[in-house]
């Protein structure tokens, strides 16, 4: 496992409209949902941006953090839209997977705009 790398315990993967989405999910109780900013290749990832607060934040909710297309396991993806289209439906396919119809958002960077969008 690499700094980009979630422990196995957390990491999570479903597939949605543009295929396979990863995502990391911590704790228990009402959902919150992170969404990662986008950086240089390898980029960044949801674990490596949110390790540092999801034991903290998932003491008290149940905390989806979502890797953006092409980044850790969301992908490889070819679009010809805006880069957040993509982005949210891979933020909708994880709180799908999780049974998540609406929650709050927390975004970093380009992370909040597909965020916002997702639902």
């Amino acid at each position: 496992m690499g700094l980009l790398d979630a422990p196995p315990q957390f990491a999570r993967s479903t597939t949605g409209p543009d295929g396979p989405v990863h995502y990391v999910a911590v704790g228990d109780g009402p959902p919150l949902v992170l969404v990662a900013a986008w950086g240089p290749q390898p980029g960044t990832t949801a674990w490596l941006t949110y390790a540092g607060v999801l034991e903290r934040l998932g003491a008290g909710c149940r905390c989806i953090a979502v890797d953006l297309p092409n980044f850790e396991r969301t992908g490889p993806l070819t679009f010809h839209e805006p880069a957040h289209d993509p982005a949210a439906r891979a933020v909708a396919a994880a709180m799908d997977a999780e049974g998540i119809a609406a929650a709050p958002v927390v975004g970093t960077s380009m992370g909040r705009p597909p965020g916002s969008s997702s639902r």
